[in-house]
């Protein structure tokens, strides 16, 4: 027995259930999705990336901005991250798509993470919350 009535084989069970849902998670970042959502966010981050964070709210090509701030200051880090936003303006190259993905994805897995320690006293249920992919 270890920490909290856990057996090695619940913490391997655990591990590789993180890895089947990093896993799935990489291979689904450069399909398309939803692409009409992604080409929008894809918008938004062109925009930031050419008019700047302060001008978001004012109106873009995209549509309505119509998420709060902290959404806006991760699709700022994203257009910091990657200057070919400022010419991209669809979701059209893989690598874009896959980037647009990514706060998604650790979110889902920050989350599947925050499911387990809940599930902390059943360590053989809460592993199958982490291979669930997220939208």
């Amino acid at each position: 027995m270890t920490a909290g009535g856990w057996r090695r084989a619940d913490w391997l069970i655990l591990a590789a259930a993180f890895a089947a849902g990093i896993a799935i998670r990489v291979a689904l970042l450069p399909t398309q999705g939803l692409r009409g959502d992604i080409d929008q966010f894809v918008g938004w981050v062109h925009h930031i990336a050419t008019s700047g964070l302060g001008k978001l709210y004012d109106g873009t090509e995209a549509g309505p901005v119509t998420f709060g701030p902290v959404m806006a200051y991760v699709l700022s880090l994203l257009s910091s991250v990657q200057p070919a936003f400022a010419n991209v303006t669809d979701a059209g190259d893989p690598a874009i798509r896959a980037l647009m993905k990514v706060p998604a994805s650790l979110a889902d897995l920050g989350l599947a993470a925050l499911v387990a320690f809940a599930l902390r006293d059943r360590p053989r249920a809460r592993s199958c919350w982490c291979r669930r992919p997220g939208t």
